[in-house]
């Protein structure tokens, strides 16, 4: 059997397992840029939140071979269809709590009830009222003072937002990726680092990691929670001395010697009893 396939422009994009799946654009917390989301609306208590981040078609594991151009779909039967441009569109989960971050730490001087907090996140934000005040109500306390006067009112509080955000960079220290760990970790410090070292390089980049999804500001707070001196210092260390090995080592390859432009050679003066070849032949009278 003969399989059809068409051709298309369309971008390939794996969505999470929702039946009310819509994207969106919303303002990234780190940047401040519009990024693309997909949220879920499924549960009206609980609107679930996924980032879109493309991937390349390049792979860094296979040297030398050429970049997928497109990608081939078939369906169960015989038609089929290829996607010209080769990136895939993952989701991955996106705390609601980060879209909500700025608005707390932009009233941070203030009490506020939930209807203001959800009215100031959604403020020139189009579908940021997709995500409901339930949900807000299922974040906000984690990281604010909770005040209860006959009616709640919240405040953002550093002291429960550091707790917060170190036990999310515990999660992720525990469960580091083992090619983040390599490039990260272990290439970074040398082989006799302590273990104090290696503990720091970990939080230190499960630190970074979870600053992608935070206000800079937050993140620079964060950052500065834990000493990473002793880890900055070894590191800095190492690298000066892999640089005076290569240093010494000098170029990989032996270095190549000039050439020396060989001279002219000399042009043979030719005897004075030798003829010219012009001598050889007799001029032809004129008739």
């Amino acid at each position: 059997m003969t399989s059809t396939l068409s051709t298309t422009k369309n971008h390939l994009v794996i969505l999470p397992p929702t039946t009310k799946p819509t994207i969106v654009s919303l303002t990234h917390p780190r940047t401040r840029n519009l990024a693309r989301f997909v949220v879920d609306s499924s549960d009206p208590k609980h609107t679930k939140v996924y980032e879109i981040t493309q991937i390349n078609g390049s792979n860094a594991h296979f040297e030398g071979t050429p970049d997928p151009r497109s990608i081939i779909l078939q369906v169960e039967g015989d038609k089929g269809s290829v996607i010209q441009d080769p990136s895939v569109f993952m989701t991955t989960p996106f705390s609601p709590l980060w879209l909500i971050l700025p608005t707390l730490v932009r009233h941070k001087d203030k009490l506020m009830t939930l209807d203001d907090l959800h009215e100031a996140s959604c403020h020139g934000v189009d579908r940021m009222d997709l995500i409901t005040q339930d949900t807000f109500d299922k974040y906000i306390p984690d990281v604010c003072e909770v005040m209860d006067e006959g009616e709640k009112f919240y405040k953002l509080s550093n002291e429960k937002l550091l707790a917060h955000l170190k036990a999310i960079v515990a999660s992720i220290k525990k469960s580091l990726p083992n090619d983040i760990y390599v490039r990260h970790v272990q290439n970074l410090l040398d082989s006799d680092a302590s273990d104090e070292i290696k503990d720091l390089a970990k939080e230190h980049i499960s630190m970074n990691m979870l600053g992608s999804n935070l206000p800079p500001d937050v993140t620079e707070i964060l950052l500065k929670s834990v000493d990473f001196e002793p880890y900055n210092k070894h590191k800095a260390e190492y690298k000066a001395k892999r640089d005076a090995e290569s240093a010494a080592q000098g170029p990989s390859g032996p270095p190549e010697k000039k050439r020396k432009k060989s001279a002219p050679a000399k042009e043979e003066k030719a005897p004075k009893n030798n003829k010219r070849l012009t001598a050889f032949f007799s001029v032809v009278p004129k008739k």
